[in-house]
């Protein structure tokens, strides 16, 4: 059958051990001489002492109101007093300097002061994940898309490049969801998810002894449907690093993302190690030019598996770039075991 056929080479793509990449030395930062401001001279103003006035003999002098209550009342400056005050340069005050900011950060920055103490610890600084997903189109328009039905082309190739099989099949998936998939084969078998529930049926029927190859081979599928985006949630995935190695004899920049473990959050009492999840760690390779997203590594455990993205294209009617090609690699993470071809991409309602 295509769909046990198609596990069996998932599951031998992901058995090898792959090299770690060599790290490139960080640039040395040359460190600019920076020139000392000059120190601001005041000066001095002298302020001439009023003579002490004694009243005369006999005379009560009265007592000077309290200023300790509101009803205090101000004191009236001299007018020698008046003179200095109004020569006087006008400090700005930060206060009244920040709350009228003249640049866009500026704005922002006043904005988030003025928000709430829980919603200001939420805000986080972007970073390499947010502008790559600004590269391939944005995140946002990537869910405006909703429901999609691709045609594919999947081709099994031999160690000397040679094509054992071909099978066309359709993968049906709602982008905003992250579980949420249908894989359609032409003979009539098809595997579905959606959040926590896997089924797979054949001519119709279904077929509980399939769920668990079902629900391996939708993790797989359903991840390299929704690339670079899927790392775009970042109450599932954390970025870890982001670095210059040299891989297959090129130079990229890696993104190492770790995906959080959730189920662990639920469990009362003290974390039992044989209770962990394990936990996946991705690492994405983006070409040094063009920051292209060339290669994707999936780390489970002792399993890896490898694969190479190509044809970045833009979808009709939309400004976002997905990759067309997927080339799946073998034991050895450099030769090529199976390809995938984006035929056609339709926009479904719903």
């Amino acid at each position: 059958m295509p769909a046990l056929r198609l596990c069996t080479l998932l599951l031998l793509a992901t058995s090898a051990f792959a090299q770690e990449p060599e790290l490139l030395p960080p640039a040395r930062a040359t460190k600019k001489p920076t020139k000392q401001a000059e120190p601001v001279r005041e000066l001095p103003v002298k302020t001439p002492a009023p003579a002490p006035v004694s009243p005369p003999r006999g005379e009560v002098t009265p007592a000077a109101p309290s200023r300790g209550g509101l009803e205090a009342p101000m004191e009236e400056l001299s007018l020698e007093e008046q003179s200095l005050k109004q020569q006087s340069p006008k400090v700005p005050d930060l206060q009244e300097k920040m709350g009228r900011p003249s640049t866009e950060a500026g704005e922002q920055e006043a904005a988030r002061r003025k928000k709430p103490l829980g919603m200001s610890m939420a805000i986080r600084e972007r970073d390499a994940i947010d502008r790559l997903l600004d590269r391939m189109g944005g995140r946002s328009r990537f869910e405006a898309l909703g429901k999609i039905r691709v045609l594919r082309l999947f081709r099994g190739i031999d160690r000397h490049g040679e094509r054992v099989f071909e099978h066309q099949f359709h993968h049906v998936l709602d982008v905003r969801r992250a579980r949420s998939d249908t894989v359609e084969w032409t003979l009539g078998d098809s595997y579905g998810r959606s959040g926590r529930r896997n089924w797979a049926r054949s001519a119709g029927l279904e077929r509980p002894d399939r769920e668990k190859q079902a629900k391996e081979l939708l993790e797989v599928w359903g991840l390299l449907a929704r690339f670079p985006f899927v790392f775009g949630d970042r109450t599932r995935f954390e970025l870890e690093s982001e670095q210059r190695v040299v891989l297959l004899g090129r130079s990229y920049i890696r993104l190492r993302l770790r995906e959080r473990s959730g189920d662990i959050s639920r469990l009362i009492g003290p974390r039992v190690p044989a209770l962990r999840p394990k936990e996946r760690r991705f690492d994405i390779y983006l070409e040094a030019e063009m920051g292209l997203p060339l290669l994707l590594e999936i780390r489970d455990g002792a399993r890896r598996m490898r694969v190479l993205f190509e044809d970045f294209r833009r979808l009709p009617g939309s400004s976002v770039t997905l990759p067309m090609g997927r080339i799946l690699l073998g034991a050895d993470m450099e030769s090529p075991r199976a390809t995938v071809k984006w035929k056609r991409v339709d926009q479904m309602r719903g």
